[in-house]
């Protein structure tokens, strides 16, 4: 049985063309005819395209793969394993599971992941940690100008809104120089991958909103502070 990849590459445009034709492989020469063709399949990470894949019975068998229920796992194992000695006591029992396998392909990825979640994680508290500083300077420098606008009738609404704005354009303009810079890293990363996802604008426009939403959270509570407190403490000594 061969994979579509391998009709491919044999030069045939269907399966249906190949089916009943003999082929001989280079292992041990073993020739015999194409009794059927499966679709493709990952023999190998994501990094690798597909392969062309033959399946054919062999006079003898060093490995097998069985599905068993993962509620009882080791009992199962077990029960392999005292059949395998049965048949073959002179031969060591080996078994590994194939989510693990397939784990260890991605290991480098995932593990790439782990620092870009733990980078990431720690850039944003440092940034809440400056944009609450930065916010409780301009509040301690504009403690009067907030007083007097209370006292001229701004809600508290107008003056967090007022406060924030300057902090929500230098976001917007910091993302905007980000966004180049994000996607050219992106998109080299992804070219060691021969399937990968296309990066979108969907991913930016994700990523503009949570930033304004932790700017806003971040700011907003410090702003919120200013807008409620009472004009004549800083009014009193004027």
């Amino acid at each position: 049985m061969l994979n579509e990849e391998a009709v491919r590459t044999l030069g045939f445009s269907s399966p249906k063309e190949i089916i009943g034709k003999k082929i001989t492989i280079g292992f041990n020469d073993i020739s015999g005819p194409v009794i059927g063709v499966v679709r493709n399949f990952h023999t190998q990470s994501l990094q690798h395209g597909l392969e062309p894949v033959v399946l054919l019975p062999f006079n003898y068998f060093f490995e097998t793969g069985i599905k068993i229920n993962s509620a009882n796992a080791a009992a199962t194992i077990k029960n392999i394993e005292e059949a395998w000695l049965q048949q073959f006591p002179e031969y060591l029992f080996q078994y590994s599971f194939l989510d693990d396998y397939v784990g260890r392909l991605y290991r480098e990825a995932e593990r790439l992941f782990g620092l870009f979640e733990i980078f990431a994680g720690i850039a944003i508290f440092i940034g809440c940690l400056g944009l609450y500083g930065l916010a409780s300077f301009m509040a301690q420098q504009k403690t009067k100008e907030i007083a007097i606008r209370k006292t001229l009738g701004a809600s508290v609404t107008h003056i967090v809104a007022l406060f924030s704005r300057d902090f929500v354009l230098l976001v917007v303009v910091a993302f905007v120089l980000a966004v180049p810079v994000a996607w050219y890293a992106m998109n080299l990363w992804l070219e060691d991958f021969a399937f990968k996802v296309e990066i979108t604008w969907i991913v930016f426009a994700i990523g503009i909103l949570s930033t304004l939403a932790i700017t806003f959270i971040t700011v907003g509570y410090r702003s919120l502070r200013a807008a409620i407190a009472n004009p004549v403490d800083a009014l009193k000594s004027e």
